[in-house]
Formats: structure tokens, C-alpha cells, sequence
């Protein structure tokens, strides 16, 4: 989760075994995207240097990558292309086919979509049905009623009761909520979140074997294929991880430590910056079994992979430093990507007078050039420093008031995508207590197409009222 720069500023729980995979291993995550860099004195690696002023050239580390200390003035140039283009975020599908909230919603879990739970649920179903003493009480389900199902979760969050136990929600003295009681009765909704399925359990283990995520990869791939064609996102992207809070039993849980929830699936998300449309989403499970799921888990590659759809198209990217990198951003140029982001001091690329020092004063910064990036070192506070790495900007120009680069404002104005869309999906929290990962991950995609439908229908943030309107 991205931090601001230098501002001042009992419930049922939902068995399900058959879905675990393996053991539960906790991994320890190493994202971090704190921006200040503190000076190192018991290190070796970086050495307390006095700037040459008059120098022209600055060096890295690695003493083969060469940064000028002033930009390249240059008196007959070209407009650069990343400052022609603007793209305008708008829907792509026929505004006829959108037209209210319900319509927007099945765009993006569609009803092919929906059918498919249906099917693979009611085969779940008949496998159990042997265990039940009465017919009815294991009755398999249809495309309505998993609608109806889908749309007590968005009620249930919409007037925040996600967490609160169920018998209290279809309590009859007043306190509970009538149209939930009219809907289904409290047993056919337990019922329904037990036996949820989104895969053929009997050919799973054939999947499992090349997929670790074989058991909702089907649902996951149709729901991030609807988000990528049915809206263009502006000019502006944002990418950052999200954790999705889960304790159960899983393969691949994450544990980060400076996560509000510290534990859960950890996935990572490319979103509009300014319309906070969630563009792309992938799941973090560990190192995949050789075959078409084998990629890297690598920052860069992670970043490559979600705008693999926007090359060519000249928008930007805002990262924190754990993706940001140096060869990453010339190959995004390549590609017509900019990229801004801050970088962490380890990188073998930054000169160390860009490195923190005592005697840099405080709000100064200081600049170095290459012909398509620019790096800035800011010093916040005495014996710290924030560094920056930036394709979008050519010169080193300092706010009057903040006394903060330019870089660092733009920054801020865009890094803080993925957080606005967590905020806003704490407006109707579908998510209810599980030990199913699954079911983690499809509350969560619930979540983020409730978003997107009223990005997609309104252009505005989702209001909470419109959200009642989904299924009732």
C-alpha cells in the first residue's frame, strides 16, 4: 500500500476443507513502499561523499551508468509524444446495453458467468445430496436464485452487516432485515455459502496439477477479460497490491506486516488513477508447476504482465518502490509507457550524492539527467531522503510554496489509486467469515465489480444507494 510522502498529517464461519490446498504456509512478504531512506552509517555500500558542483556528470554505483547534473536544453525539439496524447477514460461497450446499476454489474460478472457457478455448484450438490436425511434440504439451485444469493451479500454489506452473525439478520422481532427473510430463509443461505462452487471438483486434481489456482482460474480469467474490455482507463494508471484479509488454511498466505490486516491473499491490481477503475487484477500464489501458469513473481515482470494491454498507448504508470526500477523504466519506454515512482536506495543505478547525507539542508533537492529520465533526491527532514525516478518530467522544477519538486506533487496526485478503491469497497463489504480461499477470492471480485459497474455506468464514485438497486 502506497504511503503519502512527507505529509503531516461474530459470525458464522463457513467450512469447506475440500477446497484447501495443502498445508497452511505463511509467507513473509518483503513489500514495502516506505519512501523515506534514512542514511545507513553501519553500512559499507554507500559512502558519505561531498558533491563536486562544478562536476557535469554524476555516476552510479555500478560506475557504468552516466546522469548529468543539469537537463539538456535543447533549442529546436519535437513536442514529446507522452505530452500529445490524452485518453479520456469512457466505456466501451454501447451505452444502450448499460442501463442501470443490475445491466452494469452483468457486465462484468456476466451470465454465462453466473450459470457456470450454477452448474458447478448443483454438481457439488448431487455429490452430497446422499448425506442428507431430507430432499429439500440439499435442492439444487438455479441461475435466479444464485442472483438472489449475490445480491443478500451486496445488502448484507451495503448496510454493514457483512460480519454480523446471520441469525441476527433474519432476526423476526424487528432488529433483523425483512427483505432478506422474504428472499430465502436463513437455512438456504448458509446452505448456499457452503456449497458454492466455481470448477469441477472431479477433473480439479488433472488442473491442480499445472495451476495452483485451478479451482477458481476459470471465474478469475472471465471477470479480469470483462474488466479489460469493457472500459478504457485514462492516461494516468496506478499499480499497487492489495491484501485481502484471510487466516484460513492456504498454500500461499502472505503475512505483511504493514497491512492493516497483516494476514491474507495477496493480489496485485493496475487500476485509473483518477476514475479508480480496477483495469487488471492477478493473484499471488507462489511459484507455479511448470507449464502456462509458470511466470515470474519478479516487481518488474509483475508490472510487465498488467499493462501488457497499454503498450503503445502513451500513458503513464505510478508505482511505489518495490516495482520501481531502472532497466524497468527503459523498457517501459520502449513500449510508450512513462513511469513515475519512488526508488529505493539499494539500486546499483543511483550515484551516491543522490544518496541521504547530514549536510543536505532540509526541503532541498537535488537532480541528475539522462535523456528520457530524471532522478531527484529530496531531503524531508535532516538524515533522510526520498528518491524519485521519472520519465514523465525533463527538468527540475521545485513548487515556490511546498518546496517540493514536481515530481514528488505528481506523485502524490496519482499513487493512491488502489487505497481510494479499498476505501470505497468498505461502502458494501461483501465479504463474510470463511475458511475457504475461494470464497475469499470471489467476495473480493465482487467487491471490485460493484466498483467498476458504477464507474462504468455513472463515471462517478459508486453511491451506496445504487448498490440496493443490483438485485432488488
Amino acid at each position: 500500500m502506497a504511503q503519502r510522502i512527507f505529509d503531516e498529517s461474530d459470525e458464522e464461519v463457513v467450512g469447506g476443507s475440500d477446497d484447501e490446498e495443502g498445508e497452511e504456509i505463511i509467507l513473509h512478504s518483503d513489500h514495502n513502499s516506505e519512501s523515506e531512506q534514512e542514511a545507513d552509517n553501519d553500512s559499507h555500500d554507500f559512502e558519505t561523499v561531498s558533491v563536486v558542483t562544478n562536476e557535469p556528470i554524476m555516476k552510479g554505483r555500478d560506475k557504468e551508468t552516466v546522469w548529468r547534473k543539469h537537463p539538456t536544453v535543447k533549442k529546436f525539439s519535437k513536442t514529446p509524444q507522452k505530452n500529445l496524447v490524452k485518453i479520456f477514460p469512457k466505456a466501451t461497450v454501447d451505452k444502450e446495453l448499460v442501463t442501470d446499476e443490475m445491466s452494469s454489474f452483468l457486465l462484468f460478472f456476466t451470465t454465462e458467468m453466473i450459470e457456470d457457478i450454477t452448474r458447478f455448484t448443483n454438481l457439488y450438490i448431487v455429490s452430497i445430496q446422499d448425506s442428507f436425511q431430507r430432499e429439500r434440504d440439499a435442492k439444487q439451485t438455479t441461475k435466479d436464485e444464485m442472483l438472489a444469493f449475490i445480491g443478500l451479500l451486496f445488502l448484507c454489506g451495503v448496510t454493514r452487516q457483512s460480519h454480523t452473525n446471520v441469525q441476527d439478520i433474519w432476526e423476526t422481532d424487528g432488529t433483523g432485515i425483512e427483505i432478506v427473510r422474504a428472499c430465502m430463509s436463513i437455512k438456504r443461505f448458509l446452505f448456499l455459502l457452503r456449497v458454492i462452487r466455481f470448477d469441477n471438483k472431479a477433473d480439479r486434481p488433472q488442473r491442480q496439477v499445472s495451476d495452483r489456482l485451478a479451482a477458481i482460474r476459470r471465474i478469475f480469467e472471465s471477470f479480469v477479460d470483462n474488466c479489460k474490455k469493457n472500459y478504457c482507463i485514462g492516461e494516468l494508471m496506478t499499480i499497487d497490491e492489495t491484501l485481502v484479509p484471510f487466516r484460513g488454511r492456504c498454500g500461499f498466505i502472505q503475512y505483511i506486516p504493514n497491512k492493516p490486516a497483516k494476514y491474507g491473499i495477496k493480489l496485485f491490481a493496475l487500476c485509473d488513477a483518477k476514475m479508480f477503475y480496477t483495469a487488471n487484477l492477478e493473484i499471488y500464489c507462489g511459484k507455479q508447476p511448470d507449464g502456462p501458469y509458470s511466470v515470474s513473481n519478479k516487481p518488474a515482470d509483475i508490472v510487465k504482465m498488467l499493462v501488457e494491454t497499454s503498450k503503445g498507448k502513451n500513458r503513464n504508470l505510478t508505482t511505489d518502490n518495490w516495482y520501481t526500477s531502472y532497466p524497468l523504466t527503459k523498457e517501459l519506454i520502449k513500449n510508450k509507457i512513462t513511469l513515475i515512482g519512488t526508488l529505493r536506495k539499494n539500486k546499483k543505478e543511483i550515484p551516491p550524492e543522490m544518496m541521504p547525507n547530514k549536510t543536505k539542508p532540509v526541503n532541498s533537492s537535488m537532480f541528475a539527467y539522462q535523456d528520457d529520465i530524471t532522478l531527484v533526491s529530496y531531503c524531508p527532514k535532516k538524515n533522510k531522503s526520498v528518491l524519485l525516478l521519472s520519465t514523465m518530467h525533463s527538468d527540475g522544477t521545485v513548487d515556490a510554496e511546498s518546496q517540493k519538486p514536481d515530481i514528488i506533487l505528481f506523485y502524490n496526485s496519482t499513487k493512491g489509486g488502489i487505497d481510494t478503491i479499498d476505501q470505497m469497497c468498505g461502502n458494501y463489504y461483501v465479504q463474510r467469515k470463511t475458511k475457504r480461499y475461494l470464497l475469499v477470492v470471489f467476495f473480493h471480485l465482487l467487491n471490485i465489480g460493484g466498483i467498476n459497474a458504477n464507474v462504468l455506468l455513472n463515471g462517478i464514485d459508486p453511491d451506496r444507494e445504487g448498490i440496493r438497486r443490483f438485485f432488488f
